[in-house]
């Protein structure tokens, strides 16, 4: 089996590691999957990263509370990565009110693994995409195979191979909020 990042295997919602796909490749990155985490719960990490990736792990569900709690309380970019018709336009319309340095919209329309397979391959996803780069947003298109992955961003793309590297992220702790 090819081996994947952690979150894709382990289940864990909160990562640090290192941005191995797109424009942003090699920056260092905290990644969320799922929408059960607050800010409250990840802003003791926030210092030591330059990105927040949202929808982490095999296009999880995201936390439009903690998007926008993020775009609030701190000057870090926000990719998100999504492959919901509604949910993509909703943050087409979002990113416009920010600096495209701000959001990254990253439309997944294909995620494969061997073990399971995200199909969002509809024309939807690239009409938003072609909207976004027309409007000037930050908006990427990925697609993941399983084996390698590809994201367009504007004129350019970016390709590399799911390889072990990925496994290198960090699970980190999440506080207790049962005292709370």
């Amino acid at each position: 089996m090819t081996k994947v990042s952690p979150h894709l295997v382990l289940g864990h919602p909160l990562f640090r590691g290192i941005e191995r796909e797109g424009p942003y490749s090699g920056a260092l990155t905290l990644f969320v999957a799922g929408d059960t985490l607050r800010f409250d719960d990840i802003k003791a990490h926030l210092p030591t990263c330059e990105q927040v990736y949202l929808g982490a792990g095999m296009l999880s569900d995201f936390s439009w509370r903690l998007l926008t709690d993020l775009l609030t309380n701190t000057t870090l970019r926000i990719c998100v990565e999504v492959g919901k018709k509604k949910e993509a336009n909703d943050l087409l319309t979002l990113s416009l009110k920010y600096p495209p340095s701000r959001i990254y919209i990253i439309l997944t329309p294909l995620m494969m693994r061997p073990d399971k397979s995200v199909h969002h391959v509809c024309k939807h996803l690239l009409d938003t995409y072609v909207k976004g780069r027309q409007l000037g947003a930050n908006v990427g298109l990925k697609v993941d195979n399983g084996l390698s992955v590809t994201v367009m961003h504007g004129s350019r793309s970016y390709t590399n191979l799911v390889d072990a590297s990925y496994a290198e992220d960090i699970k980190l702790p999440i506080p207790d909020r049962s005292s709370k």
